[in-house]
């Protein structure tokens, strides 16, 4: 018995010609990316030096004047201290007008008014007014916010400014606007 060759594909004229020929094109195609690498660094290098030169014209000056150092430490002090006492009193403030948890009323929407006179400046002191918007289930429950708000010894007074009951909701509830005014 005899086995017989069967070739599909011609053989090549040369026989490392495709071997070869693959060889360049690798070749081509590697030096064309490290050209393409070496552009691109320049590039790079270039920015980065625009940078460097730009930074250095920008550079942060000294102050001269110490007297002049020391004024804005003050100031930076005095800015710092208030914008903690803001937050404290925030924080606290807000505390207070929230309602109880036992309280079925939901506040929607709070717009602060912060007065700091010069007397109370120097005092120490610190009043202002809240607008208060928020919704109760009945007139009872927005009533007794109104007296828990009133409890409060952090607020001077409380005004209910208007009330209206909402048509269409299953609930009929209230929604009602009131102002605050407060000192500490």
């Amino acid at each position: 018995m005899r086995l017989s060759r069967l070739n599909f594909l011609p053989k090549p004229a040369l026989p490392g010609a495709s071997a070869i020929a693959l060889c360049i094109a690798a070749s081509l195609v590697l030096l064309l990316s490290a050209l393409n690498w070496m552009v691109q660094r320049q590039a790079v290098e270039k920015l980065e030096q625009q940078l460097a030169d730009a930074a250095s014209k920008h550079a942060p000056q000294r102050l001269a004047n110490p007297a002049r150092l020391r004024d804005l430490e003050q100031q930076t002090e005095t800015m710092a201290a208030a914008a903690r006492e803001q937050n404290l009193s925030a924080a606290r403030l807000l505390r207070h007008i929230q309602p109880p948890r036992d309280m079925p009323v939901a506040l929607l929407g709070l717009e602060m008014n912060n007065q700091r006179d010069a007397e109370n400046r120097k005092a120490g002191l610190s009043s202002g007014s809240v607008k208060i918007s928020a919704e109760a289930e009945s007139s009872h429950e927005m009533l007794n916010y109104l007296a828990y708000l009133n409890e409060q010894p952090m607020f001077q007074s409380v005004y209910l400014l208007k009330h209206e009951m909402v048509e269409g909701s299953p609930a009929r509830a209230y929604h009602f606007q009131l102002e605050v005014k407060w000192s500490q």
